[in-house]
């Protein structure tokens, strides 16, 4: 009677532990694959947002370049007009009191359809003059980066110089969209401006390119966004129906975000020019900010434009509530089958059970190539086999998450360097084939033009001129194919420290050892920059004796160090530069030689993140500063 009370006994403790151990493998198997669904439900969730960024961003270029397209429909008109009313200014003595804005604006209305008004814009950036009454006296100085536009347009050496602008809104007539152009008078003192609005036109551009159109095809991308829209800098939603109604209350994203907690933000953004993402737990609010490139049109500063994107995590709980009840429900019946297989393994089994125990701990300490090993009896080792069975396809899985995160961060890495490369090399390309088909063009045909008078010239004087004025072009010819070659090779090498001293000492002392003295103070320093650095000191060096007349072979360089960053100094003791054109040096095409050499001063710089600023006082020499990052240099270990 003993004996089965015993077995009785042994059979339930049996049943006890292996429902226990199973029950524990179960639901640690569980707990772990639930957790790599999880985390791969997580990881698509932000990969899908970084792929809706990358469209968004990809699209607004798009956007901004077909709108500039679209927006030269008249141009050629525009500029035969402002041509013709320059012309009208000069055969009036120069005097504005002498034109008669209404005939003109009578006698060339025909051109255009819609509306067309005349303005004439004084040296203050002032409307002195207009045909349009609402925008007398309007002083463009309230919108700085734009003033300075007008400024450059107004003072530009190349003068005349046709510049026309995109479609903007009126300032004093909102939602009266106008195409305009400008045009400098010969003598720098007016810009003569012409604005035409037509519906039809307008009607057209709206319905084919608009933000609003924009943000309907994005959220038809991405199933999680729920709302998207986009703002100027004034923290008005930008839409292209001029709608009054069209106010930030009345935004899409305002009924996910307070429009307070909108407003500042929106502001924030604009102000640092740099996106952020905020998460309010039901809701991820993504606030991006597009930068429309300033050469484009005079007023593009003025067009910056933010985009407010809502995306809802609804689809990603409501696909992780799922999962988390069918793991649930998995593991329920698994605890159930496990109890009903620890009953017969505890009948049948007794003597394998610590053999079979030791592998399956094991395998639930995280090894999971361990294998169960072979017992003899033909039920526990398909019991071990099975086990591996799970394992294997547990390491399956896991490998094949692993597998689609590592695949998904390169791609997106892959995508993001070959859109930064299609930049670089895009804007290299454009100022490369500005300068042969443009410039240097112009050149060439400067050179027939002196030898055509040269050819029908019988003065020899004369033509000893033109034979010299030749050979200065064919200078100039020159300079800027070596730009070409120098600008082509900028950031295609590698960047390398390089030591500060010697590289100032190869590029002037060398070149200019009988034409400069030279001072250093304080360039034992390695610099992380382009191996074009040399021709950076080259370049201001040729700029001091070319240029600064008197007291430019003298110069000054010396390194500074200002908080964390340092600052290399060149300074020569000629004229140095006026105020009005310190930011003006460093544009192509500007000054008396070729005006390339500050340029590609710049771009070669710029490589490595450096900066550099003109700060000298006028008539004391220059005094050029080079900011270098504070990652960007060390002191040299030999000093």
């Amino acid at each position: 009677m003993i004996r089965p009370i015993r077995s009785y006994s042994l059979n339930n403790a049996l049943m006890i532990i292996f429902s226990l151990i199973f029950i524990g493998i179960i639901g640690m198997l569980s707990f772990f694959q639930y957790g790599a669904v999880a985390a791969d439900q997580q990881g698509q969730f932000s990969d899908e947002i970084s792929k809706t960024d990358l469209i968004l961003n990809h699209s607004v270029s798009v956007l901004f370049e077909a709108l500039n397209l679209y927006d030269s429909r008249y141009d050629y008109e525009m500029e035969m007009v402002l041509s013709r009313l320059s012309d009208t200014y000069v055969s009036s003595g120069n005097d504005i009191s002498q034109i008669n804005l209404t005939g003109f604006k009578e006698e060339i209305a025909p051109i255009f359809p819609g509306d067309v008004d005349l303005y004439i814009i004084n040296s203050s950036n002032i409307v002195e003059h207009t045909t349009y009454d609402p925008d007398i006296n309007l002083n463009f100085n309230q919108f700085p980066e734009f003033a300075k536009s007008l400024s450059h347009i107004r003072n530009n050496p190349s003068n005349p110089r046709f510049v026309a602008d995109q479609w903007v809104d009126s300032i004093n007539t909102p939602g009266y969209y106008r195409k305009y152009a400008y045009y400098p008078t010969p003598d720098h003192r007016y810009i003569l401006e012409i604005g035409v609005h037509s519906d039809e036109f307008w009607q057209a551009r709206r319905e084919i390119f608009s933000y609003e159109k924009l943000g309907r095809q994005i959220l038809e991308i991405n199933p999680d966004l729920v709302a998207i829209s986009f703002f100027n800098k004034n923290v008005d939603p930008i839409s292209e129906s001029g709608s009054p109604d069209h106010t930030i209350e009345n935004s899409s994203v305002s009924q996910y975000v307070m429009v307070e907690d909108l407003n500042s933000t929106i502001r924030s953004v604009f102000a640092k020019k740099k996106g952020t993402v905020q998460d309010t737990g039901l809701y991820l609010v993504d606030y991006q900010f597009f930068t429309i490139r300033h050469d484009i049109t005079p007023s593009s500063s003025e067009m910056n434009v933010g985009a407010v994107l809502v995306y809802s995590r609804a689809n990603l709980d409501r696909s992780l509530s799922n999962y988390l009840l069918i793991h649930v429900c998995s593991t329920f019946f698994a605890v159930i089958l496990a109890v009903l297989f620890a009953m017969y393994i505890s009948r049948y089994i007794s003597r394998p059970l610590e053999q079979i125990i030791e592998d399956i701990e094991q395998i639930a300490r995280g090894d999971y190539h361990h294998s169960v090993r072979k017992t003899g009896g033909s039920d526990i080792d398909r019991l071990g086999h099975s086990v591996g069975i799970m394992v294997q396809k547990i390491l399956y899985d896991i490998e094949i998450i692993q597998s689609g995160h590592e695949e998904i961060a390169a791609e997106l890495e892959r995508r993001k360097a070959a859109e930064e490369a299609l930049i670089i090399a895009n804007n290299k390309l454009n100022n490369l084939s500005s300068i042969t088909r443009h410039d240097i063009l112009n050149q060439v045909t400067c050179i027939r033009g002196y030898a055509f008078l040269a050819e029908n010239s019988t003065c020899q004087a004369d033509n000893v001129l033109h034979a010299q004025n030749i050979q200065r072009i064919s200078r100039l010819i020159e300079e800027m194919i070596a730009f070409s070659r120098d600008y082509q090779t900028i950031g295609i090498s590698s960047s390398s420290w390089q030591n500060l001293d010697k590289g100032i000492c190869d590029a002037i002392s060398g070149p200019f050892s009988d034409r400069i003295s030279l001072q250093t103070s304080g360039t034992n320093v390695s610099i992380l920059a382009d191996p074009l650095l040399q021709k950076v000191f080259y370049n201001l060096a040729h700029n001091s004796l070319t240029h600064a007349g008197p007291g430019g072979e003298k110069i000054l360089i010396s390194f500074e160090k200002t908080d964390a960053d340092g600052v290399i100094v060149y300074e020569d003791k000629g004229r140095g530069i006026p105020d009005s054109e310190k930011e003006l040096i460093f544009e192509r095409g500007y000054g008396s030689g070729s005006g390339l050499g500050l340029f590609l001063i710049r771009e070669i710089l710029a490589i490595t993140g450096m900066s550099i600023t003109e700060t000298g006082t006028y008539g004391s020499g220059v005094r050029f500063e080079i900011r270098v990052p504070a990652d960007q240099w060390k002191v040299d270990p030999d000093t």
